[in-house]
């Protein structure tokens, strides 16, 4: 039978990598290097669906609708990690909710990220994954200290396996700095000036282009 890439349910291309940090917070952990299997595409569809829907819209950047399998394929590499000789797996969502669904598994390597992040879905508890990545897409979350919106930039996010990589997000600075961000930061979501800039953002895009 003739392939149909158009029929692909699961497009995932991983490759080995060398990390090396530009910025690190860690003082003990200065001049390390990882050595990691980068998620660099992972896409997952259903080619039979045809439209998105209330219960499940199309989020940014998404041109069908998913088949939610991601936390299935997180499983997978809790798996496979116990028999792999690398230091952990990494991924930079370009996505403020691919973010949020990494984070399920994954951690920021930076701390204050980590923190930032955990206070943002403990501040928007109750609504959606939608809304709340147009929130920071918008610049519509609201930092209530400072009055500076939230601004998401694709941040590496890792899976440990190895134990050096564990005892880096174990480590009493980066815990305490994590903590830190997330007791210092309180969200408020101003909903009303998130649908205005989304829709004037849509009069020029389309959802699957942003």
């Amino acid at each position: 039978a003739k392939k149909d890439p158009s029929r692909v349910l699961v497009d995932l291309r991983l490759s080995e990598k060398r990390f090396i940090p530009e910025k690190l917070r860690v003082d003990a952990y200065r001049d390390m290097l990882f050595d990691m299997f980068a998620v660099e595409w992972l896409q997952t569809q259903n080619p039979d669906a045809t439209a998105f829907t209330a219960e499940r819209p199309q989020l940014p950047g998404q041109q069908r609708p998913g088949l939610g399998c991601l936390k299935y394929l997180l499983l997978m590499m809790k798996e496979v990690a116990p028999g792999i000789t690398i230091d952990g797996f990494l991924d930079v969502p370009d996505h403020f909710h691919l973010a949020v669904m990494y984070s399920r598994s994954f951690l920021f390597f930076d701390p204050v990220m980590q923190g930032m992040v955990k206070a943002i879905l403990r501040d928007t508890e109750g609504e959606t994954l939608n809304d709340i990545t147009w929130g920071a897409m918008t610049g519509t979350l609201i930092d209530r200290k400072s009055g500076e919106p939230f601004v998401y930039t694709p941040s590496n996010e890792m899976f440990p396996v190895s134990p050096r990589l564990n005892k880096y997000f174990s480590h009493r600075s980066y815990q305490r700095q994590a903590k830190d961000a997330f007791k210092g930061h309180k969200y408020v979501f101003d909903r009303t000036a998130m649908e205005k800039r989304r829709a004037e953002m849509l009069k020029k895009l389309d959802v699957s282009e942003l």
